[in-house]
């Protein structure tokens, strides 16, 4: 049984751009899902309408057997950007969905301070965000995305924006957690070699409207290493998400 199922999602904005026709996913438990499309294709869209941000022109979203109509506490949201609080410290941006009512009730939460030390931030418990450095700051999303310890963790690029190292390093962080957590994933990217590294399978978007047009499945042994990535197993998975985009457009 899947954890979450889009069934032919559409969305129509109101200036009459149709950013997804007929979407269709199915996520199992602890399985993580990359989607890649060229730009513009509704991949935000998409995952905004999974959190229960946004409510579909047409379709519907299953999560954990019941219809999805508004945000849980059991899905994580990372955006592109980490829109910390600029008057909270670290510590208390992460503590917020803790305090949050909806979130309160959750029995499996995880603790902040550890959460913390697990991305590397011990000892900036207390410091405003306004000190923190890009990378630092996407740290502290990612633990404030992850204290609720929700089943599913959806992540909007969350490293686009990041130098080569950090999005490395974070993205291997989060394949690690993923594991320790036993966390399903959807990760929206337009990164080729981010999705591989942490998808079990990757499912490509055509141009908008987006629609699933292939998937290829990754099936490389974790804990995973960017030493993968100058394999010729990692090399051939590449050009096949490649092969798919390529396809995609030709058909647009």
């Amino acid at each position: 049984m899947c954890l979450l199922v889009a069934e032919n999602l559409t969305h129509i904005y109101p200036n009459g751009v149709e950013a997804l026709r007929r979407f269709n996913l199915c996520v199992q438990s602890s399985e993580r899902v990359a989607i890649v499309g060229p730009s513009g294709c509704g991949k935000s869209t998409l995952l905004r309408a999974l959190a229960g941000l946004l409510r579909p022109t047409e379709g519907h979203i299953m999560f954990r057997g019941e219809r999805l109509e508004r945000p849980v506490a059991e899905i994580g949201f990372m955006f592109q950007e980490a829109a910390l609080l600029p008057w909270r410290t670290v510590l208390q941006n992460v503590q917020l969905p803790l305090e949050m009512r909806a979130l309160r009730a959750q029995k499996k939460t995880l603790d902040p301070l550890a959460l913390l030390h697990e991305v590397g931030l011990a000892g900036f418990e207390h410091v405003r965000p306004h000190t923190l450095s890009g990378g630092m700051a996407q740290r502290v999303a990612l633990a404030r995305a992850l204290v609720t310890a929700p089943p599913l963790l959806l992540l909007d690029e969350p490293f686009g924006a990041l130098d080569a190292l950090t999005r490395e390093a974070l993205t291997a962080l989060v394949d690690r957690l993923a594991t320790q957590l036993g966390m399903a994933l959807v990760v929206v990217t337009h990164d080729i070699g981010e999705a591989i590294f942490l998808a079990d399978r990757v499912v490509v978007s055509s141009a908008r409207p987006g629609h699933p047009i292939g998937e290829v499945r990754v099936a490389l042994p974790r804990p995973r290493s960017w030493a993968m990535e100058g394999e010729p197993a990692f090399s051939y998975l590449v050009a096949r998400v490649r092969a798919l985009l390529a396809e995609g457009a030709h058909a647009s």
